[in-house]
């Protein structure tokens, strides 16, 4: 009997760790076609909004599902030199804390701009910090085409990892 109650107990323990180890991804699949091919994904504060914008990651994955690498990053000064601009590009696909992070130094007229080969982009995915996570609530991205015309505009969740699809 001792031995069902053992086993019990660290089945509790374990589902208890699992569920609160677990994070949350939040999909978008957006109406939207973006025909267009995009040149530029910008997260900048929504008006009248503001925050300092914290990034884990940022994944780019084009129509065929493969990952569209930027050709160049643009941000608001990093918080430190530790939390800077290629922090959300380097590969590591998941939430992380601080300092491996892009981390912004202020938290008005913040922005982090990627500008990658004009391409037909099927999804994009955000890991951002692990914990302080309503602070992107306070951000959207702007999809960019090669003459500056904002083709689609998405208002970011505080959710920990949010994918955004596009129709093809």
């Amino acid at each position: 009997m001792s031995n069902i109650i053992v086993i019990l107990f660290v089945i509790i323990i374990v589902l208890y760790f699992i569920n609160f180890n677990s994070v949350q991804h939040f999909e978008v699949h957006n109406e939207t076609e973006v025909k267009i091919p995009v040149k530029t994904i910008r997260i900048e504060n929504i008006p009248n909004n503001q925050n300092y914008l914290q990034l884990a990651q940022i994944v780019i994955k084009d129509i065929d599902g493969n990952n569209i690498v930027p050709t160049r990053v643009r941000a608001s000064e990093p918080w430190e030199e530790a939390s800077n601009t290629n922090k959300a590009i380097d590969g590591v696909e998941q939430v992380r804390s601080h300092p491996d992070i892009y981390h912004s130094k202020n938290d008005t007229n913040v922005f982090y701009e990627l500008t990658i080969p004009p391409s037909n982009i099927s999804s994009i995915t955000i890991y951002q910090r692990d914990g302080w996570q309503d602070r992107l609530q306070a951000f959207q991205m702007l999809l960019i085409d090669a003459n500056n015309r904002t083709l689609h505009k998405q208002p970011l969740s505080a959710d920990p990892i949010q994918t955004y699809h596009y129709k093809k």
